[in-house]
């Protein structure tokens, strides 16, 4: 995985593969999700710099070792991007709970950042998404409730990581997510929907597994109008969230507006 090691134990930092330092992608997986696993389900069809697992300890029943975990890659992938010879910023992709770093990452930067099935806020994830019952009880277990993690996780929360990211960012919300609830979903779409300019957000009727796993032509699409270096200018009278169709003359309208 060319990860860097730990010298006192000799066990990998952060997991992540390194492609051509020219690459311009940095992408950050799902949780538990293996780079190989990744690779062979083609979530990577963009010549990437480096590719980052996000570590289990992201989600678990402490929110410090939580934080923990997220700060490893996070602080990584900055190394990383202070080192490339280009001065530009390069290209953020996450999924899913991938999007907590690539948005804190992209932020930081000024960089395009495409989320693929994001959410605002990770401690409601924990608390009310049906993938994260087991975590959650183990937590309650523990003495932690809701805020402890609102706490521990707020500054790094996608959220609170918005105001600086370059005007090519989009957004993709699955209506059929079974992973992300409902609620938090919309959510996420109504704070991206009023923010001035507002964020570029797509919706798809896809679930939440295959709106990352059918995101290649999103991806080729996106990163092709990136690199054009198209800016986008809100038309005065347009409403800035569509339907995700799957067709690439579909999207490639929506990125140019």
């Amino acid at each position: 995985m060319h990860s860097p090691i730990n010298p006192q134990s000799g066990t990998p930092v952060v997991a992540r593969r390194l492609g051509q330092p020219l690459n311009d992608v940095i992408y950050f997986l799902p949780w538990s999700t293996p780079y190989r696993l990744a690779r062979s389900f083609g979530l990577l069809p963009l010549p990437f710099a480096a590719c980052y697992e996000t570590p289990r300890r992201a989600v678990c029943a402490d929110p410090v070792e939580s934080v923990v975990a997220f700060r490893r890659i996070i602080s990584d992938a900055v190394d990383l991007i202070q080192k490339r010879p280009q001065p530009d910023p390069p290209l953020i992709v996450g999924f899913s709970l991938g999007t907590v770093a690539a948005t804190y990452v992209a932020n930081l930067f000024r960089a395009p950042l495409l989320s693929i099935c994001g959410a605002a806020r990770g401690e409601n994830m924990i608390w009310e998404s049906p993938s994260a019952a087991a975590i959650k009880q183990a937590a309650e277990e523990r003495g932690y409730q809701r805020p402890h993690f609102y706490s521990a996780l707020g500054p790094l929360n996608p959220v609170e990581n918005l105001d600086n990211l370059d005007r090519r960012s989009l957004f993709l919300i699955a209506d059929r997510d079974r992973i992300i609830p409902s609620e938090q979903s919309e959510l996420w779409h109504d704070i991206l929907s009023s923010r001035r300019p507002r964020a570029r957000v797509l919706r798809t009727r896809s679930g939440h597994l295959k709106a990352i796993i059918t995101s290649r032509n999103l991806q080729r699409t996106w990163y092709r109008t990136c690199r054009a270096r198209t800016a986008y200018v809100p038309p005065a009278a347009a409403h800035h969230t569509r339907d995700l169709t799957g067709s690439r003359a579909t999207i490639g309208s929506m990125l140019k507006q």
